[in-house]
């Protein structure tokens, strides 16, 4: 999709938003505010081994703030609205600093169609965790790497355009016209990448099917070289370096009930060229070209409307193609507690390995096996 038409018309829905807005009836700038945030801690004791020798500062014991979101919405009217929300983590190493994670105006015109611009929730990852329900502990089959080896298949808010809606009496949409590069990283790109979510709820059935596609971000423009030396007062001539891309695509699907008391899901996905080294690929034949695909398994029960509790199995093969040897494996299992509105504790145990291989996609070298455990307790707080 050429970036010049995308923000012409990003450009001409802003101001017609804008309008409508300033049409609106006057009101103070701190009417229909509203503030809420999460917090996620832990207390927990952990290790992180690489055959079998403790390796890196995720060894031992210690209290983690991991997640902090906090997060202002401001409704103009039944239609407009904005919002804004930082993500901060203060986890040693990881994301040390401030985020904004969304921060877009939308228009909700009918239940069927509303429309955001800005950095805002993608299709996939946010619908899986409100289905699986346990992200203040883990995140999702697509973000899951505690181990740090292996490669992420998607993200939660990125930059962009962000559509969706419900209709009829089951069934809803999404399809977000972004950078690529995440929430995190606004930079720009020749090209913008589509990910897009139809979605079905039966009673407590839920289904879902999802897909991505563009060069996440990497589809940009090099320094331009000289390709004509300046010769007196001739200009030099030019020339566009532009790194040719291969698209990366993923497809999804989600099945999961969801009772009163049992709830249980699976989630998978393939992808195609993912990682950076097959999207800018400039090999004759493609050599780097790539596949991958995951699943996952998750389940709760509840005990008594204060004790549930759950389990979730993921498998993930990152390359299937240049390291067909290579297999992660996610395990959890606990007890979660909800003393009051806005309080969750978890007892938790929590297993990841990773098995990589030397050697190539047709011989299989030396294994090294990377393994991340823990147990604690986990505590969600919502306001």
């Amino acid at each position: 999709m050429k970036k010049s038409s995308l923000v012409i018309g990003v450009a001409s829905a802003a101001l017609a938003m804008i309008a409508a807005v300033s049409g609106a009836s006057a009101q103070s700038w701190t009417d229909n505010i509203t503030v809420g945030g999460r917090m996620y801690l832990d207390v927990s004791s952990s290790s992180l081994e690489v055959n079998g020798a403790k390796s890196g500062s995720k060894n031992g014991y210690g209290f983690d703030v991991k997640r902090v979101y906090f997060q202002v919405d401001k409704k103009f009217n039944d239609i407009y609205s904005l919002q804004m929300q930082t993500d901060v983590s203060t986890v040693s190493g990881v994301g040390q600093s401030l985020y904004l994670k969304k921060a877009y105006f939308k228009a909700a015109f009918n239940p069927a169609f509303e429309v955001s611009v800005g950095s805002n929730e993608m299709p996939w990852v946010p619908y899986a965790e409100s289905i699986y329900g346990y992200r203040w502990l883990e995140n999702t089959l697509l973000e899951q790497n505690n181990t740090g080896v292996r490669t992420t298949f998607g993200t939660s808010a990125d930059w962009g355009v962000h559509t969706g809606g419900k209709f009829g009496t089951y069934y809803a949409y999404q399809v977000s016209v972004v950078n690529g590069k995440g929430y995190r990283d606004s930079s720009r790109s020749s090209g913008m990448d589509v990910e897009s979510r139809l979605s079905a709820k039966f009673d407590q059935w839920n289904f879902a099917v999802g897909s991505y596609t563009g060069s996440r971000g990497n589809e940009a423009y090099g320094t331009a070289t000289i390709v004509t030396p300046a010769s007196g007062t001739t200009p030099a001539v030019y020339k566009e370096n532009k790194v040719d891309t291969h698209n990366a695509q993923r497809f999804n699907a989600l099945a999961a009930y969801t009772g009163d008391r049992i709830k249980a899901g699976v989630e998978y996905f393939t992808a195609t060229d993912w990682q950076t080294a097959s999207i800018i690929d400039t090999t004759a034949g493609h050599t780097k070209a790539d596949d991958a695909d995951g699943y996952s398994a998750f389940g709760s029960y509840r005990l008594t409307p204060k004790y549930t509790v759950f389990g979730r199995y993921d498998n993930v093969k990152p390359s299937k193609k240049l390291a067909p040897w290579n297999e992660g494996e996610y395990y959890n299992f606990g007890i979660q507690m909800s003393p009051m509105k806005g309080i969750s504790l978890a007892l938790i145990a929590k297993h990841n390995s990773f098995d990589a291989y030397a050697g190539s996609a047709t011989v299989k070298g030396a294994k090294t096996t990377t393994e991340f455990n823990e147990i604690g307790i986990f505590t969600e707080l919502r306001y």
